[in-house]
């Protein structure tokens, strides 16, 4: 089972698009929302939303950006994926909705993944019982209201 798109595998995947663009609409507040929580921090820090700031997150610990004046704590977890997807959306429009997007867009691509995976680790003469069920388990990971911090 590859990612070509079989006649049996178009209505699985159009299917996952319903829940990805569900998962659009529902989050549509949050997506065109405002800065939230902890953005704070990173807003009023010297290091956050500069082109020059961009590529030291591979560089530097997540401390780094806690502090408002830029003075790094003594210590942070190394996160140079999540600071790079932070940073580089706010360099390029300094507002929410691009930083938002962003997120949700990686929320659905790893949404995606997970739903590959579990197609994978079903045989292939699985069940249409089965595929649903790796669906609707695919689209309460998509859709779940605690996973909505990830994008807002």
């Amino acid at each position: 089972m590859g990612l070509e798109l079989t006649t049996s595998a178009r209505p699985r995947w159009l299917a996952f698009a319903a829940i990805a663009l569900i998962s659009l609409f529902a989050s549509m507040n949050g997506l065109l929302g405002s800065w939230v929580g902890d953005d704070f921090h990173m807003l009023n820090n010297p290091y956050y939303g500069r082109w020059t700031h961009v590529w030291d997150v591979f560089t530097r610990n997540a401390g780094h950006y806690l502090a408002a004046d830029g003075a790094p704590t003594a210590s942070g977890p190394y996160r140079p994926v999540t600071m790079f997807t932070l940073l580089l959306p706010h360099a390029l429009v300094p507002k929410p909705w691009l930083h938002h997007l962003v997120s949700w867009v990686l929320h659905i691509s790893t949404g995606a993944l997970l739903y590959l995976a579990l197609l994978r680790q079903a045989s292939s003469d699985a069940r249409p019982t089965a595929r649903a069920v790796i669906l609707f388990l695919t689209g309460i990971f998509l859709l779940h209201p605690v996973a909505v911090e990830v994008y807002v």
